[in-house]
């Protein structure tokens, strides 16, 4: 009888035992999920030491987890950790060989470091993945390649497929409009510059500017005006204010010297 008591005491012991190390276990899954959350937060948010800190915590409670293992790769590259980012991206894609997400990350390190065969390589693979959300960035990333290659044909190609399915993103159209204003085709450069400001990227300064610089080239001087001011007003108290009115300046200039220039033509004629 005493033994038999002894075996039963014995089972609950391992059964509470048992309850105990799952509820520990589930316990730690979701701190992970916590710590994974914040740490992406402050990633998103560009609070690099935040994000790491949160990461490394995730990572430890909740090993071989392919997406916290990317974004504690990307919170060490945006602390310029560079074989440490390598190292995790390599394991994020280990433990999620389909996460283009993270296969985007390590192609974009290798573009950072030039290895350019290996970015190609991934960015590659990633655009195999047909419900992949971002492959006009992918697009976008290749232009990039080719011209650190100086195939600036196959990087306009590239460049023309980041636009075509995401006609609004805006650093696709950016660099198409600097491209253009390089050719002289100033009409063009104006149409990229002004949808490299649709949408999100209408608080970006600089593709407003060149907007205005455009319009002069094109001697559209009343809208290339109009869009100075604007730019002086919207973004008032930083160096593109300051741009503005050193362009609207230039402007002035300008326009006497056309008025000073037509007016001495035409006593030439008169004469």
């Amino acid at each position: 009888m005493k033994n038999i008591l002894k075996l039963v005491l014995i089972a609950q012991l391992i059964l509470v035992g048992c309850g105990s190390s799952s509820l520990e276990k589930e316990s730690n899954l979701k701190k992970a999920d916590l710590h994974y959350a914040h740490g992406t937060d402050a990633l998103v948010n560009k609070d690099y030491t935040t994000a790491l800190d949160h990461l490394i915590k995730a990572n430890n409670l909740k090993p071989n987890q392919s997406n916290i293992l990317n974004n504690l790769g990307m919170a060490f590259y945006f602390k310029k950790e560079m074989p440490r980012a390598l190292k995790y991206l390599l394991l994020a894609l280990k433990n999620g060989p389909k996460n283009s997400d993270a296969r985007t990350n390590l192609a974009s390190l290798y573009l950072e470091i030039n290895q350019l065969d290996k970015a190609e390589e991934h960015y590659r693979i990633v655009l195999k993945d047909l419900v992949y959300k971002h492959q006009y960035r992918v697009h976008y990333n290749l232009s990039i390649v080719e011209k650190k290659r100086g195939n600036y044909d196959k990087s306009i190609v590239q460049l023309k497929k980041a636009i075509e399915i995401k006609d609004d993103y805006c650093p696709a159209n950016f660099k198409m409009g600097n491209l253009a204003f390089r050719r002289y085709d100033y009409q063009s450069a104006l149409k990229y510059y002004r949808d490299a400001t649709k949408g999100s990227c209408y608080s970006l300064a600089e593709p407003h500017l060149r907007q205005a610089e455009s319009m002069i080239q094109l001697k559209k001087y009343t809208e290339a005006r109009l869009k100075l001011t604007d730019v002086k007003n919207q973004f008032k108290g930083t160096r593109y204010d300051t741009l503005a009115k050193v362009k609207l300046n230039d402007l002035d200039n300008l326009e006497k010297q056309e008025f000073y220039s037509n007016q001495n033509n035409n006593n030439f004629y008169n004469k």
